[in-house]
């Protein structure tokens, strides 16, 4: 890529000194956006009051929808009308109370066959593609049209709102070095132009990045930063120990977990609040942290989501996710393995909003150690990463499971191989007789490599 294709360092509130007008931004929407339309503002006027519906009709407003997707996806897709076929499923019998009565559905089926016939109304140039990372061991690749990227967008501000920001706000996102997706960067740059949001691009996270980082955000002072947790950490540890003063009101990460030794440190030192988003490639926000708790609000205006293990809901406890999309009519998504470990909670949340609960995301099922009953989730481990990483004792962890009495357990930059034995012991619940030093264990951009297990289903779903 050309230099001229970096996004802009400055922005219209930069040179002008006030926001470009959010009425001139909805107006021109489709000129610096390309995957969505201008409906995506009215989608996000009307999630500021859909968080509050009163529960009948909340859960009226996702069986609408669930019912339309149900019967949609048995009239247009091969891959489910055969897989409800083969379960004696009557689709128009079904709706969101009956929702465990349809089989889950497997990322290899739908990236191979669900495809709805070409000459179906929504399959047409509104639409998307979209790749999955492959983090939870296979890559996905579908189409996702226009109002499931509309909601995508309009609840993603919605968590904007919650952080306290306004139109205007600074923004400042840690991310690539040009546009996220590539396709058309001086779209995007224009939109963030507009938006009044700096990208800044990371590398090495070394001490001179993090140093540049650090007074980037004194000089630009932003409102809130967003962007991938790990450039986000390191430049919070940073300012920690070298006494550097960030005056940021949020921070809303993405892509990895946040662990909770990390949050409750940089939150109470830079007196800011840290809104996670839970998410995925294949629907955007799952569930977003809530401003007045710890709970994580489902965004039930586009998803439906259950916790499952033994093939039941649990209120309570962890589980294997299972996400329904409720508005990609493209690619339909009733029931789909997310691949993520995530902790229910029957809680009531302090704010007045009746969006369901869940307590928090744990990472992916594939980065889960289990040994005997004990499960060690990606969430467990980061947060044993980082306090290790703070400690000095070691700066990187890489456990490996081949078999439930065969745990291999690697770390970098070790300086105490004593002390780190008996932590990840205690963490794991399991007795590690010897750590292996690894130079080369990575967890850059979003890798997800603490945790590697050869365990299947470990919450027992079928």
């Amino acid at each position: 890529m050309e230099d001229n294709n970096k996004f802009y360092d400055m922005t219209w509130t930069d040179i002008t000194g006030v926001p470009f007008p959010y009425d001139w931004y909805k107006n021109s929407f489709d000129l610096h956006h390309y995957t969505m339309s201008a409906q995506a503002l009215d989608f996000y006027q009307q999630s500021l009051e859909t968080q509050y519906l009163p529960p009948n009709k909340l859960k009226e407003y996702i069986n609408k929808r669930f019912v339309k997707l149900v019967r949609h996806a048995y009239k247009t897709s091969a891959y489910y009308k055969a897989l409800y076929d083969e379960h004696k499923i009557d689709v128009n019998k079904i709706d969101i109370d009956l929702i465990e009565k349809l089989p889950f559905a497997e990322k290899k089926g739908l990236t191979v066959h669900s495809q709805v016939d070409q000459d179906s109304k929504v399959f047409s140039d509104d639409k998307l593609l979209v790749r999955t990372s492959g983090s939870t061991g296979y890559r996905m690749q579908f189409y996702c049209d226009k109002e499931q990227l509309n909601w995508r967008w309009a609840l993603w501000m919605r968590l904007f709102h919650w952080g306290g920001y306004e139109w205007g706000n600074k923004e400042m996102r840690f991310w690539y070095k040009f546009a996220s997706t590539v396709k058309k960067p001086k779209t995007e740059a224009i939109d963030a132009f507009l938006s009044n949001r700096n990208f800044l691009p990371f590398d090495t996270l070394d001490n001179n990045e993090l140093k540049d980082f650090c007074n980037k955000i004194v000089e630009k002072d932003p409102f809130l930063i967003t962007g991938y947790w790990e450039a986000i950490e390191s430049i919070l540890k940073y300012a920690y120990e070298n006494n550097v003063c960030l005056n940021i009101k949020s921070i809303l990460p993405s892509t990895q977990v946040v662990p909770p030794s990390a949050r409750n440190l940089f939150s109470k030192h830079f007196n800011l609040d840290i809104l996670d988003k839970y998410a995925s490639a294949e629907h955007s926000g799952i569930a977003h942290q809530c401003e007045v708790g710890d709970l994580y609000h489902v965004q039930s205006e586009n998803v439906f989501v259950e916790v499952v293990a033994n093939n039941k809901s649990v209120d309570n406890g962890l589980g294997e996710v299972v996400v329904t999309d409720l508005n990609n009519l493209t690619t339909p998504l009733i029931r789909y393995r997310v691949g993520d470990v995530v902790e229910a909670s029957d809680r009531v949340c302090g704010c007045n909003r009746t969006l369901p609960t869940i307590a928090k995301p744990h990472g992916r099922l594939i980065n889960t150690i289990k040994v005997e009953s004990k499960l060690t989730t990606e969430l467990e481990l980061a947060d044993l990463e980082f306090n290790l990483r703070m400690q000095r004792i070691a700066d990187r962890i890489e456990i490996v499971q081949n078999s439930e009495d065969d745990v291999v357990v690697f770390a970098g930059g070790v300086n105490d191989k004593k002390k780190l034995t008996k932590l990840v012991s205690d963490c794991l619940n399991y007795q590690v007789k010897d750590v292996q030093v690894k130079t080369d264990i990575n967890h850059f951009r979003g890798k997800r490599h603490r945790g590697k297990t050869h365990l299947t289903n470990i919450f027992n779903n079928s």
